[in-house]
């Protein structure tokens, strides 16, 4: 288990009725119920104060086995993944959490204006027809929709990647739903709940959003400028039209492989996921071998070809030694795609038999 996973605080109860630990709770019910003897008493969580209720929610449709086939899915085609990594990782505790989110909805404008270059024919004194460059000044504006879910929690005991991961995701590509807590109850995995309350204000949390909406629409606004231009300048803003309080599903995972602590998160509709992946040493080593190889037999060509050459145009030579070097590259990039291969197969056999019933290693067997 992870260090980061230890120190998340496990809540615990005993059934009144039959004495068994009862350890899932949802804040949002007022009762919890034996998963045992299904006796119901009064949930531990439920405190005699007012909470702000989430409007919207998006409900969890990706089961924990989706969950570990989108890992497994990394692991395999990650191109640099030791073989070895099924059978060495060690996971953490898996976590499942409604997390609360604010729904922004709104649009962004975009303004512009810069010299963009034309190339111009004329005919210099001896009647020779050149091209030049002429600036001529331009602008112009673009608007677009936005919808984007922004965390709505500051909270140190959750993990770090999973923080950054839910600070800001584009909402378009979700089925949003009102907020039902008898969904929260239909969770039957063994993951550990975090489902928490928000702690950010609307308001902090629109300038965190409003930058980072702005910064994309200032990347996209790149993009659709005519080129050449020079001496632009830029104007980007975002204005909000409503806000709702949010419940986002996600999943998250620690894993450990030689030591090395990586992790694995996906939101609970599958649309988005983050994951770091261990590099083979004996992969990357390879590779490099190989590059160094091709690197002297293009030398030692082209050295070859100097000597029994000297004598020759210096410009024919030089177009030799570029063939050379691009015929060595060539046989590089089809040597490295082929061992890259080499290595995709033998981790998906070892997949194969660490996880023989995963859903996605049978579909690439």
């Amino acid at each position: 288990m992870s260090e980061r996973s230890q120190q998340l605080k496990l809540v615990q109860m005993k059934c009144p009725s039959c004495g068994q630990n009862v350890t899932q709770f949802k804040p949002f019910n007022t009762t919890v119920e034996c998963p045992y003897c299904h006796e119901k008493s009064i949930n531990p969580l439920v405190v005699e104060r007012e909470i702000d209720y989430p409007e919207t929610m998006v409900e969890c449709t990706q089961t924990e086995e989706d969950f570990s086939d989108y890992l497994l899915e990394q692991l395999i085609e990650g191109p640099y993944v030791p073989k070895d990594v099924f059978e060495k990782m060690d996971f953490g505790k898996l976590l499942k959490g409604y997390l609360p989110c604010y729904y922004f909805q709104g649009v962004y404008s975009c303004s512009w204006s810069c010299q963009v270059g034309y190339d111009e024919s004329y005919s210099d004194r001896n009647g020779q027809t050149r091209t030049r460059t002429v600036w001529q000044p331009e602008h112009g504006t673009f608007t677009g929709d936005y919808n984007s879910f922004c965390l709505a929690l500051n909270d140190k005991s959750l993990p770090k990647e999973l923080t950054e991961f839910a600070s800001h995701l584009e909402a378009s590509n979700y089925d949003i739903v009102p907020f039902d807590p008898d969904i929260l109850d239909k969770d039957s995995s063994e993951a550990e709940s975090i489902t928490a309350e928000k702690n950010i204000t609307e308001e902090m949390a629109w300038r965190n959003c409003k930058a980072l909406i702005e910064a994309d629409a200032d990347s996209e606004l790149k993009n659709v400028l005519p080129t050449p231009y020079r001496s632009e300048r830029r104007n980007v803003s975002a204005k909000m039209d409503y806000c709702k309080y949010s419940f986002v599903p996600f999943w998250f995972v620690y894993y450990k492989y030689n030591g090395e602590q990586h992790f694995c998160g996906m939101d609970g509709a599958g649309v988005y996921g983050t994951v770091s992946v261990p590099k083979g040493k004996d992969i990357v080593g390879k590779i490099n071998m190989i590059a160094i190889c091709w690197v002297l037999i293009a030398l030692i060509a082209s050295g070859i070809l100097y000597l029994c050459n000297k004598e020759a145009n210096p410009v024919g030579i030089g177009i030799y030694v570029a063939g050379i070097c691009f015929i060595c590259w060539c046989a590089f990039k089809i040597q490295k795609f082929i061992t890259l291969k080499l290595y995709r197969r033998a981790r998906i056999k070892e997949a194969a038999r660490v996880f023989p019933n995963s859903r996605v290693v049978q579909s690439k067997r």
